[in-house]
């Protein structure tokens, strides 16, 4: 059995920190989800039912709603899907989204869910929070046969090549990833980082689960290493982003959410690490103590593609 990955940040969210979570957060590029849904109607998938799987306040699924008749949020945060009621939205039929508190080992328990009716199941840099041994069983009863499970999470924060101090400012945040934010890191974070090389599949979970073949599987990988390939820009190109804007999505992340915590009588100070993270920001980009300055940024992203047989 794999050990959980499960983190308690997200789920013990107050209100405020939701909706703090849905206006810091970025969404993600149009052409990641033509990608899914390309690959998806390739192999015969239809677009009835979208079950999008640690949807947190809900922005992918909104942003996915629109291509199917039916669509479920689901996250074992309360206040998450508060948030994400709260923002609502409709399915290309009009209907409602339906937000439902649910973690993903247990999908097969949400309300009016059948067996067999999902055809399409995302998890939006939210898979290295599940206990994967739980989630296939669960997620082979809820899919359709030659229905599609979508996992992807993005690599670290680059600046783009281009930019004349890109080399420093990259290795800076390469340098804070890999050691001020590891003070706060669990498991399910090490997984990101290492761009799920090692989440558990469903061919090695004990017992393995038949339902998702290796053979129909698909790793797809985009900017790895600031190799764009036949293009000059990241997938769906650069962010222009200033220091508030970046500082709004760090403080959003569980490793600076968790260190926060464990040190509540350094928030503020010049040691708390988010202070010092957007202080080396700002020296390796050149800028003036308190300039709210602007970065071209944007990550490598990785895609996991499974069908069911």
């Amino acid at each position: 059995m794999s050990t959980p990955h499960t983190d308690p940040v997200f789920r013990s969210f107050t209100a405020e920190q939701a909706q703090t979570y849905a206006l810091g957060r970025p969404s993600y590029v149009p052409e990641l989800f033509q990608f899914i849904f390309d690959h998806h109607a390739s192999h015969g998938g239809v677009f009835h039912k979208l079950l999008d799987v640690g949807c947190g306040p809900g922005k992918a699924t909104r942003d996915m709603s629109s291509r199917f008749d039916e669509v479920i949020g689901a996250d074992p945060g309360e206040q998450m899907i508060e948030q994400a009621r709260k923002l609502g939205g409709s399915t290309k039929t009009g209907k409602p989204i339906q937000f439902v508190v649910s973690s993903a080992e247990a999908l097969d328990k949400i309300a009016g869910l059948e067996e067999e009716s999902v055809d399409l199941l995302t998890a939006a840099t939210s898979a290295h929070w599940f206990t994967m041994s739980e989630f296939w069983p669960v997620a082979a009863k809820v899919m359709k046969p030659g229905g599609t499970i979508a996992m992807w999470c993005p690599g670290p924060v680059h600046c783009h090549p281009a930019h004349p101090r890109a080399a420093i400012v990259t290795e800076r945040m390469e340098q804070l990833r890999a050691t001020e934010a590891g003070d706060g890191a669990v498991k399910g974070n090490h997984t990101i980082r290492n761009q799920y090389r090692d989440l558990e599949l469903p061919w090695q979970t004990d017992p393995p689960v038949s339902a998702f073949p290796e053979e129909k599987f698909l790793r797809q990988e985009w900017d790895y290493d600031d190799d764009f390939g036949d293009r000059d820009d990241f997938l769906g190109g650069s962010r222009m982003a200033t220091i508030e804007q970046i500082q709004a999505v760090l403080i959003t992340s569980s490793t600076f959410v968790r260190w926060r915590r464990a040190h509540p009588d350094l928030v503020g100070t010049d040691e708390d690490l988010l202070v010092r993270t957007l202080r080396n920001l700002r020296e390796a980009a050149g800028m003036a103590p308190d300039e709210n300055g602007t970065l071209p940024l944007g990550h490598s992203t990785t895609l996991l593609l499974f069908q069911k047989a």
